[in-house]
């Protein structure tokens, strides 16, 4: 395998350079561009260009080349001077200017004069692109922080990019924003690669990849289209870029806080309750400046965030009298057996009382019928010693009755505590240095029904991030960039019952591990009780390592772009709820008078009794998945003429198959020999077939990249381009082998027909099963495993568009653009043991199975597509004359195949009938929006001190100036959902959902909360059969919401200033309904609960919740 890599490398490597030398734009930094002319429009070779930054007061020299050319390469984001000069020509400065992480262009006409006919132009930059080809958007500080948001994160505004979609919520908690669960240009959600001042920090197995804190962020650049080849991995590239040091010392303080009683209800909330609570308080603050002037800079920030919300909770526990045993409280009259007769026990001839208990100890037969003897007064006179210190763990009932007679009000905690820091040396004026560091922890108890700890888990997930980078500029056209990143996110969920040796404390022998057992308690009319549980254990740490390097030079027309990484992602993790002392079931089965009996028995009389229906346990270790990613790249900018720039690029990338350091790795492979049943189709562990890891390494990974620039005039730009992209294989998709056979498990169940309990809970343990998994191919024949194909394809993106921009008067860039996609090779997740369509039959007979010998088989098969067009069209203006504004329009058709990617969840239901045509599920996506309008303004208001209005004394303007108000507004067309059956699928596929057929039209004359279609057109498809119905075919409610801030800033002296706001999200507490109850079969309630509808078509839930409102505080010098 390593021999194989070094020859592509190497081969690639020669490749490359053999043909010119190479520049590569960092991924960090910006570039500015641009040509140097005279008035007959003459290029003007040897011009001085000085770039000035005015932040950190770092002067750079260039030089103009022979064709008036010149490239500022590797430029730290920030804000610029350029001064241009030649001998016989008048001076001319430009500025200020703000660089982001792009590619600006700034050219200079010099008229003829001396040194002292100097002339200087103020404004900023054209936002027109003249040098590429990308769609993309830069969201930077200054504008994230005038608009509206609560909760004080970047990924707030993802919604606003033109092409971005979300999904529509059918209930349950709704979000006022998307955040990084968005589709954008028809790539799927937790798809994208994200950085962190230009190394990727994307985690192999989270979705959790906001690593910097809002306020320590200077700018996000996002890449959602046609980017250039030096950025890999992802449909779309989220770029963070953090704050820096400057010359001059800056500092912030800041507190920000929502609170239940700022905020409204939702359209279905209950208006005779109170508003759930909230108390949310996120305050920090950072100082930067210098430790040595013009060399060393520094930034620091730290930030806490408390976050504390309740939920009323309602469960049941024993009554005083049920932990003695005794149960007369819960008898009843007669019980009845199905035909509504009463029930005779054959022991004594008595009749059978509802929840009556039996004693085992009496267990006989008569007349060949088993039977029990009743407790006498339906009491317990003996406890298991085991049991009768387990409910211990049981709070006292604080309400009347037997059932929901406890009420407490469970906290929910979400803190976070942050620190942020960063260090820029400037070694040599050549030679600059960053280091920078992020940590995040995120520590809480989490508590569920009942008082801790039971069901209680400890949580602390940490990040952590490293930065470091060199950045060495050999000459002003020869720049190399050397740079590391590492990310680091660790997720302990611990239950408080861990360790705390509560097994031996209750004398529980059957114990497996240090842990609370697992008691589920279920049997009995009026059920006693929730049962006692722990939380899911689980220990993941996700690592991902970055190390790259990148070389500038810059060669006539040529801007030629080199360089390459090696991603490797570690994964670090155990299976969720992998600590188990067992799991002991109680159904009530051995306290019935006969196991026929309807009605008698109760489960938690079995349970004080210490009769065990049924047990388990299964452990698992941490396993340590192991990914590489080698990646070489050459991107030419070439400048044809000084109004047409070609963007050309090659990546090259090398993407290995997951492997696990322990050999802790096991699938279903189709093509291994099972000799049990001498047929295909067995298990594979490391060492089979000489294999070491899931998947096969793929080494043929070429990714084109081409586009133009060209400007026919200074006003108008027409750019186009087109490119081929890759996804990463995400550990929790492509990785789920990871640990199998590695844990040690064992399960026992009644086999006696409720006659005999399995074991008794202060037994001595020895009579249960608990062994080490084993790796034979045959050991899971009759289960259902898992299945990762070994020659699993590289998912593919072929990204295009086409576009004009235009400058118009007021500052205003109008964007016309074409942006399309087609994916191929995509995921599509079913069970590849479903029953053909060939073999289904009017009965549930899982015989025509492919693989009869296992149950279900869930895997992916990579054969999925998807299509994406749209039409895109954007206006924008900079902050000027006190207004800004940006709106884009997008319409546009989004199908697929099926809706998963790398955290697949998070594409919404998966619908599909049949696993063996993915394109008979071709249809809308999931997030196929047809129509969307996203706009966002600033507007300070005209009024105070060097303003239109009132502009007097300080006194007036304390009152008067400093307002603003910004605004977000967001409105689109709804997304599609796919029509189903709420019963049992008798299709007898064994797997996937089952679609009705189409009878009549879904159409109805007004649709609204009480029917949003007519479930009279659909009809249960014959047994054995699939629904004609298609997916996604009906749309669902639009979407509108306007978020709004106001704010005021008092400014004490020209460096310190005190900003105080409100924010609020949905600030007309408009009601955005969510998605209709898509099950046709589902019985329409509109009677029972005025105002909440239930059923098929009905709708109860809003995809945006009600006004959400944030006060904040910044005080800043």
């Amino acid at each position: 395998m390593f021999g194989k890599l070094c020859g592509y490398l190497t081969a690639l490597c020669l490749l490359l350079c053999a043909g010119t030398s190479a520049i590569a734009q960092s991924s960090a930094t910006g570039e500015v561009r641009g040509t140097v002319t005279d008035t007959s429009n003459a290029v003007i070779i040897g011009a001085t260009v000085l770039l000035t930054n005015i932040d950190t007061g770092e002067i750079t020299q260039f030089t103009t080349n022979k064709d008036g050319l010149y490239d500022t390469v590797s430029t730290p984001s920030g804000h610029y001077r350029i001064d241009f000069s030649r001998q016989g020509f008048a001076p001319l400065q430009r500025g200020p200017i703000t660089l982001t992480v792009s590619t600006i262009t700034v050219n200079a006409q010099l008229h003829v004069g001396s040194i002292e006919e100097k002339v200087v132009v103020t404004g900023d930059a054209s936002l027109l692109k003249t040098e590429t080809s990308d769609q993309g958007t830069t969201f930077d500080s200054k504008t994230m922080q005038q608009l509206p948001q609560v909760g004080q994160s970047w990924d707030n505004f993802t919604i606003l990019l033109p092409g971005s979609a979300g999904t529509a919520t059918q209930g349950g908690d709704p979000a006022a924003s998307p955040g990084l669960g968005v589709s954008i240009n028809g790539t799927l959600p937790y798809s994208s690669n994200f950085l962190a001042d230009g190394a990727s920090v994307t985690l192999p197995q989270s979705a959790n990849t906001d690593t910097n804190t809002f306020e320590t962020v200077s700018e996000v650049n996002i890449e959602t289209s046609t980017f250039s080849a030096q950025y890999g991995i992802g449909g779309a590239i989220f770029n963070q870029i953090t704050k820096s040091g400057t010359n001059t010392f800056h500092g912030s303080a800041y507190e920000y806080l929502q609170n239940n009683e700022l905020n409204a209800r939702s359209y279905f909330d209950d208006p005779n309750t109170a508003i759930p609570p909230l108390h949310v308080h996120v305050f920090g603050g950072s100082i930067s400046g210098p430790i040595l002037k013009n060399k060393m800079f520094f930034y620091f920030n730290t930030e806490k965030t408390i976050s504390n919300t309740s939920a009323d909770e309602f469960v049941t526990v024993p009554t005083l009298a049920e932990r003695g045993g005794n149960f007369s409280d819960v008898l009843g009259g007669p019980a009845l057996d199905g035909n509504g007769n009463q029930q005779i026990n054959p022991c004594d001839g008595t009749v059978i009382l509802t929840n009556q208990i039996f004693d085992q100890s009496t267990l006989t037969t008569v007349n060949g019928q088993p039977c029990r003897r009743a407790f006498a007064g339906n009491k317990i006179t003996t406890l298991d010693p085991v049991a009768n210190a387990l409910q211990a763990f049981y709070p006292a009932p604080n309400r009347p009755g037997l059932t929901n007679n406890y009420f407490q009000v469970t906290p929910v905690q979400n803190p976070y505590l942050t620190f942020y820091g960063r260090l820029d040396y400037d070694i040599t004026s050549k030679n600059r240095i960053t280091f920078a560091a992020t940590s995040r922890d995120n520590k809480a108890v989490y508590q569920n029904e009942l008082p801790c700890p039971i069901n209680c888990q400890f949580d602390d997930v940490a990040d952590h991030v490293l930065l470091l980078s060199d950045t060495w500029t050999i000459n002003p056209t020869f720049v190399n960039e050397f740079r590391f990143g590492f990310n680091r996110q660790g997720n302990w969920f611990v239950p408080l019952t861990l360790g705390q040796g509560i097994p031996q404390k209750v004398g529980l022998q059957y114990s497996k591990a240090d842990i609370l057992p697992d008691i589920s308690i279920n049997g009995g009319v009026g059920t006693c009780c929730d049962g006692l549980y722990n939380s899911g254990n689980y220990i993941g740490v996700g690592n991902s390592f970055d190390p790259s390097d990148v070389v500038t030079l810059v060669r006539g027309k040529h801007v030629i772009h080199f360089g390459g990484e090696v991603l490797r992602y570690q994964n670090n993790s155990t299976q969720y709820g992998n600590v188990q002392s067992g799991e002991f079931n109680f159904s009530g089965i051995y306290t019935q008078a006969t196991p026929s009996t309807v009605g008698s028995g109760f489960g938690y009389a079995d349970f004080l009794l210490g009769e065990v229906q049924g047990w388990s346990a299964n452990n698992y270790p941490v396993s340590g998945a192991r990914q590489f990613s080698p990646q070489l790249f050459v991107q030419d900018d070439y400048k044809v003429r000084s109004n047409l720039t070609l963007n050309l690029g090659l990546r090259y990338q090398i993407q290995s198959g997951w492997s696990e350091v322990h050999g802790y790795e096991g699938t279903f492979d189709p093509t291994l020999l099972n000799t049990a049943t001498q047929t295909l189709g067995a298990m594979w562990f490391v060492g089979d077939n000489g294999r070491t890891q899931l998947q096969k390494n793929v080494y043929d990974i070429f990714l084109p990249r081409i586009g133009f620039s060209y400007s026919p005039n200074g006003t108008t730009v027409v750019r186009g381009g087109f490119g081929i992209y890759s996804y990463n294989w995400s550990s929790d998709t492509y990785g789920s082998g990871v640990g199998f056979g590695s844990n040690s498990y064992g399960s026992a169940s009644d086999q006696t027909n409720g006659l005999t309990p399995v074991v008794s809970l202060s037994g001595t343990g020895s009579n249960l099963p608990y062994l080490k998994a084993s790796t034979s191919s045959t050991a899971y024949n009759g289960q259902g495993v898992s299945y990762n194909p070994y020659h699993t394809p590289v998912a593919k993106s072929y990204q295009y568009s086409f576009g004009v921009q235009h400058q118009l008067p007021q500052q205003i860039v109008l964007n016309v653009s074409y942006v399309g996609s087609h994916g191929t090779n995509l995921s599509f997740p079913h069970d590849i043991n479903q029953v053909p369509q060939s073999q289904l039959g009017p009965n549930d007979d899982p015989s025509g199975r492919p693989y009869p010998q296992f149950e279900g088989i869930g895997g992916d098969t990579y054969n999925a597509i998807s299509n994406y067009n749209s039409l895109q069209l954007e206006a924008q203006r900079r902050l000027a004359s006190g207004w800004s504004f940006s709106a884009n329009y997008t319409w546009s058709h989004f199908l697929n195949d099926q809706d998963s990617a790398g955290w697949g969840g998070h594409g919404g239901t998966q619908n599909y009938q049949n696993g063996y045509d993915p394109h008979a599920n071709y249809g809308p996506s999931n997030f196929d929006i047809r129509n969307s309008f996203k706009a966002s303004a600033v507007y300070q208001l005209p009024f105070g001190k060097n303003r239109r209005f009132l502009n007097k004394n300080a006194a007036v303007d304390a009152v008067a100036g400093g307002w603003q108000l910004s605004l977000i507004e967001v409105a689109h067309s709804g997304n599609p959902f796919t029509v189903t059956y709420g019963g049992t699928n008798l299709s007898y596929s064994q797997a996937g959902s089952w679609r009705p057929n189409l009878v009549g039209n879904p159409a109805v004359a007004h649709r609204g909360i009480n029917g949003w279609f007519n479930p009279a057109a659909f009809a249960t498809a014959a047994a054995g059969t699939f629904g004609n119905l298609g997916r996604n075919t009906i749309y669902g409610p639009d979407l509108t919401e306007l978020n709004a801030s106001l704010g005021k800033t008092f400014s004490f002296t020209h460096n310190v200033q005190l900003q105080v706001r409100i924010d609020a999200t949905n600030a007309l507490n408009h009601p955005s309904f969510g998605q209709p109850d898509t099950n046709f079969d589902d019985p329409v309630d509109l009677v029972d609960n005025p105002g909440r509808p239930t059923g098929a078509g009905t709708i109860s839930g809003t995809t945006v919740g009600g006004r959400n409102v944030q006060l904040g505080g910044r005080l800043s010098f």
